[in-house]
């Protein structure tokens, strides 16, 4: 039986000539009716409107400039597919909401593959409206892409397809490119690239549109390989699953990515990277997007950035999500200078994760209101580095590290920035870092942060290091010890510069609790002002702690060094000491004990010890061993004169035995 396929001319001119990119709708064209066969096998150049239902006998090749309206009918494919040939064009438009176009299969290579379920181009195809649906193939549920061809998707839906391998709805093959202006990609499945799958060297554009609930085992949404790039500036890509990694995106092999606009939320990875995960020297750049609400296991990363990769966020925003918003490994780098990571959560590094010789830097924007139980804002693994010139790290909470969490052989260089009101159930409110890890500030403001146990700035593990010359660790609280800083045994400390002051904590060392570290002071440090219930209390030294003096002091304001300790039947009063430095005058107005007016005398051992009630003429101001020795021989002879004296005065007055 015959079925009718109504073909139409415009009214005013024909147009869509090649590469034409301005949709097309049916009432835009009056009609010129004219009957083929089912057995139709080549469309060329011409406007068609479907009257009926047809199902193809055969392939449908595309050999010009063709505008097809589906007009509200079923285009069955009968396991054929269309061919739209090089340097012809294809526009695909619905007159009415229901129009589909199904059934196709593909076609099958030498190597048995099976290629593009509905439609092969070669040329241009353009979608308007109207529907792709329940195709299937190998390699391009819906459409397959061929080499330097171009697909346009200004509306329509393509949806419920399947590829056995890549692209549930697109398979883009090398140098091809397709740009998404309108529509939706919606429940489509492969094994990679659930709705999308680029091969060598193409290009995807998304400025407007949806991609949603699509299915794969590597990237849910898209999958961008081999040197491809894809932008997207508008639209929504939403409630995608990976079984394995890269919820919405997975780009990998030099291919890169760029988030300008829209929104990226509610997508799923059951293993890593539920928005993006990219590996294999890949990059990737965040300017504005608001990317929420994703769901990655519980260490896998929102963004999971590997093996020689990169993220750069210039704008946008990161919140909402599980798993960490980014983790950085294996020698990969990132870098935010705008924009904010806020309310993600994780196991380690609620904010950002970075391990395995990979480093970040943050000169800008905001990292705040993430949780974890190490780092809520960022974990700094070992050998990995974070540098902080600028931005805030703010309002993180984490059992350990409220803020930053710098594990075994880390490093964290503080030049400018906040890291300010951050919480930490057990250690280090602002900062925590453990054994060869190394913490140096030259500038910045570490303040406002709490711990309801110790360092409530700064906690330093056994071995760990800081080195500070500039910048200030101020307000900080901390509930038992160490409301600015706490050392551990075997922890290494040189300050040279920078402020200590106005931290406070409820027992111990509201600036800085030393426990056996060793602690090098010299310039312009000052660590004075912190108080324990408006009390001074300072550096608190432990039994056998001490403080030591490296080089000239600088006196500004009055004092800048004080001390506390608790004296004990074994303590042999040692608090400070010198290194290759003869002390003078001023180094020793500058340091006091908390809470007396006793200052500091010179011992002949050359040892700093406190005298109680002390005055300035108990203030040597030299140090000579040559003067020393001389007192100490003058009070050996006084001690020896009384004493001869004393035997004297005891036998003159020694009572006589009354004789018989």
């Amino acid at each position: 039986m015959n079925k009718k396929l109504t073909a139409f001319c415009f009214l005013l001119f024909i147009f869509f000539s090649l590469g034409a990119t301005t949709p097309v709708y049916a009432t835009d064209i009056a009609a010129l009716t004219f009957s083929v066969t089912d057995d139709t096998k080549l469309l060329s150049s011409g406007n068609y409107c479907l009257d009926d239902n047809i199902t193809l006998k055969d392939v449908l090749n595309i050999t010009g400039n063709v505008t097809l309206d589906l007009n509200g009918n079923t285009l069955n494919l009968n396991k054929y597919y269309i061919c739209v040939q090089a340097g012809a064009t294809l526009n695909i438009c619905d007159n009415k909401s229901n129009g589909c176009i199904t059934g196709g299969a593909g076609f099958i290579n030498d190597e048995r593959v099976t290629f593009a379920g509905a439609i092969v181009v070669n040329g241009i195809l353009n979608l308007h409206s109207g529907n792709i649906t329940g195709n299937s193939a190998m390699y391009g549920g819906a459409i397959l892409v061929a080499t330097n061809a171009v697909f346009n998707m200004y509306g329509g839906t393509i949806t419920g397809n399947t590829a056995d391998e890549m692209g549930g709805a697109i398979y883009l093959h090398k140098q091809s490119s397709v740009n998404i202006s309108g529509g939706s990609i919606s429940g489509n499945h492969a094994t990679r690239g659930g709705a999308i799958y680029t091969g060598s060297n193409c290009k995807i554009n998304i400025s407007e549109g949806s991609i949603s609930e699509n299915t794969a085992t590597f990237a849910g949404a898209i999958y961008i390989n081999n040197t491809s790039s894809c932008t997207f500036s508008n639209g929504k890509i939403e409630k995608n699953s990976a079984q394995n990694s890269g919820g919405a995106f997975y780009i990998r092999e030099g291919s890169s990515l760029t988030l300008t606009g829209g929104s990226i939320q509610d997508n799923t990875a059951d293993n890593c990277g539920s928005a993006v995960y990219a590996d294999n020297a890949c990059s990737l750049e965040i300017s504005g997007c608001t990317i929420s609400s994703n769901t990655a296991n519980l260490d896998g990363g929102t963004f999971f950035i590997s093996d020689n990769s990169s993220i750069n966020i210039v704008n946008g925003q990161i919140s909402g999500n599980y798993g960490s918003a980014i983790i950085l490994t294996d020698s990969s780098t990132g870098h935010i200078s705008r924009g904010t990571i806020s309310e993600n959560t994780a196991d380690n590094g609620g904010g950002i994760y970075i391990c395995k010789n990979s480093s970040f830097e943050i000169s800008g924007g905001g990292i705040g209101i993430n949780t974890a139980k190490n780092g809520g804002g960022i974990f700094v693994s070992g050998l990995c580095s974070l540098t902080v010139s600028d931005g805030c790290i703010e309002s993180n909470s984490a059992d350990f590290g409220g803020g930053i969490y710098i594990g075994d052989a880390g490093t964290l260089t503080i030049k400018g920035g906040t890291i300010n009101q951050n919480y930490a159930i057990y250690e280090g409110g602002g900062i925590k870092a453990l054994e060869s890890a190394t913490v140096t500030i030259t500038g910045g403001d570490i303040g406002g942060n709490r711990s309801d146990y110790s360092g409530g700035g700064i906690y330093l593990c056994n071995k760990a290091s800081l080195l500070m010359s500039e910048g200030y660790i101020t307000a900080n609280h901390a509930h038992y010890e160490g409301g600015g800083v706490t050392l551990s045994p075997g922890s290494l400390v040189s300050i040279t510069g920078g402020c200590i002051a106005e931290n406070t904590s409820d027992v111990y060392g509201a600036g800085m609790f030393n426990n056996n570290a060793s602690l090098k002071l010299e310039g312009n440090a000052k660590i004075c002002n912190n108080t324990i219930k408006e009390t001074a209390n300072n550096i608190f030294l432990c039994k056998n702690s001490f403080v030591t003096i490296t080089n000239k002091l600088t006196l500004t304001d009055g004092l800048s060094i004080g001390i506390s300790y608790i004296p004990t039947e074994e303590s042999t009063s040692t608090l400070v000491v010198t290194e290759d430095y003869t002390l003078t005058d001023e180094d020793i107005k500058a340091i006091a004990l908390d809470n007396t007016n006793t200052k500091l005398l010179l011992s002949d051992s050359g040892l700093f010890a406190p005298i109680e009630a002390a005055t300035d003429s108990d203030v040597t101001n030299s140090g000579s061993p040559t003067v020393l020795i001389i007192l100490l021989i003058m009070a050996v002879v006084t001690i020896i004169t009384l004493s001869t004296a004393l035997i004297i005065v005891i036998q003159k007055n020694k009572p006589r035995i009354p004789q018989i």
